[in-house]
């Protein structure tokens, strides 16, 4: 059988404008119906995995949870709901020396009875912890720290003792640091804090009133600070007397 030529060559420009089609729709970035269908098909499924993962997220990080940052000598507490957390999640013994331990954004009934024994607490730090009390009768979250407790800070709204002799038998604490606390009352209850203490500060609160005698029994405090709160008046019977150790007052 014979091929013509001329029958192949009309076959090929036959075919050409389908194929320039093709090629055309494909350039101008033309989307057939069932790709359009997958595209939302994908977003949708995207879309959706996206809130899961937001939602697991969430969880994870509003659980109770504490961090061992040894390198730093830092171990962190966060999202406690309970008092119970605390023998759950606090993994003992720590024996880094000079400790920092933080509690933060927490919200519970109260602090257990020696909540931090085990632990070689050097500096304790409540941030953004409110308790409906702070400690139930005849229990002392802090015992375990007499000989190691050396500062304890509040800061960010956190309930502050009422009962500041839950401090009184930490034998090595100096420093007293309060700040951005609402409502403070500087009571003479500050006098049931150790003789060893020589530093309180105050700053960025809004203070309730002060007592007459707020801090006239620490006979060894070497500085006071009262600063950026709305402070309206001071009294020499605020301070020990005599103040044979008191060198700054900043108010």
């Amino acid at each position: 059988m014979l091929h013509d030529p001329r029958l192949s060559e009309s076959l090929f420009r036959s075919r050409r404008p389908r194929l320039a089609l093709i090629t055309n729709r494909r350039r101008s970035g033309r989307v057939f119906p069932a790709s359009a269908a997958s595209a939302k098909m994908f977003s949708a499924l995207f879309f959706n995995l996206s809130l899961l993962l937001l939602s697991v997220t969430s969880i994870v990080l509003s659980s109770p949870v504490c961090y061992d940052q040894e390198s730093s000598h830092k171990y962190r507490c966060l999202n406690f709901t309970s008092p119970d957390d605390f023998s759950e999640h606090v993994k003992r013994p720590i024996l880094h020396q000079d400790l920092t331990f933080i509690v933060r954004n927490s919200r519970l009934s109260h602090l257990p009875a020696r909540a931090f024994a085990g632990a070689n607490v050097s500096v304790l730090e409540f941030d953004n912890v409110h308790l409906e009390s702070f400690a139930l009768q005849d229990e002392n979250p802090f015992a375990g720290l007499e000989t190691t407790l050396r500062k304890v800070i509040f800061s960010e709204g956190s309930t502050v003792p009422e009962n500041w002799g839950l401090f009184a038998n930490m034998l090595r604490l100096v420093t007293v640091r309060l700040s951005e606390i609402t409502n403070l009352n500087l009571t003479s209850g500050f006098n049931q804090l150790p003789k060893s203490v020589r530093v309180i500060t105050v700053a960025f609160s809004t203070i309730g009133y002060v007592d007459e005698h707020w801090v006239s029994e620490l006979e060894n405090l070497e500085a006071v600070g009262i600063r950026h709160c709305n402070l309206l008046t001071f009294s020499r019977s605020m301070l020990p007397k005599p103040a044979l150790n008191l060198w700054r007052l900043d108010l």
